[in-house]
């Protein structure tokens, strides 16, 4: 597999690292063994505010998140480096009968491709708010408080 051609300062994404996925057998299993469900993505996305808008998912995986997305309106984009997954998440979206779009890039070579602009958070920032809606106060400790 390869993708787009990057300068040859930066980190090559594109080659395998960690779980085998070179093959729909693989994606599957990797699928089966990751314990998504409706209600786990639902609430993760609930916690994200997601609804109407545009939802890109970095390192999409099998696509389940970004399918959720869509069937809450939101227009989706579905971003791996795995042409299997990409490939799964399609057949997922076509199977929850919403439309995904596919890409095969990565967190560093990814250029939004969307109808409108997207909302962009630091990780700290997204962090920070899942932290607060999950626990009812920021990820960082209050100044004199003692870490847990």
């Amino acid at each position: 597999m390869s993708g787009p051609v990057l300068p040859p300062w930066m980190f090559t994404e594109f080659d395998p690292v960690g779980v085998d996925l070179g093959s729909p057998a693989s994606v599957q299993a990797y699928d089966d063994n990751q314990g998504t469900t409706t209600a786990k993505d639902n609430e993760l996305l609930d916690r994200l505010s997601v609804a109407e808008g545009v939802f890109v998912d970095l390192g999409t995986g099998t696509g389940s998140l970004p399918v959720r997305a869509a069937l809450r309106g939101a227009e989706s984009h579905a971003v791996d480096v795995s042409e299997n997954m990409i490939s799964f998440a399609r057949q997922r979206a076509d199977t929850n009968g919403v439309s995904l779009h596919h890409h095969h890039a990565g967190f560093l070579s990814y250029e939004n491709q969307g109808s409108q602009q997207w909302q962009s958070l630091r990780v700290k920032d997204l962090a920070r708010r899942c932290s607060r809606r999950m626990f009812g106060r920021s990820s960082r400790p209050s100044p004199g408080s003692s870490k847990a």
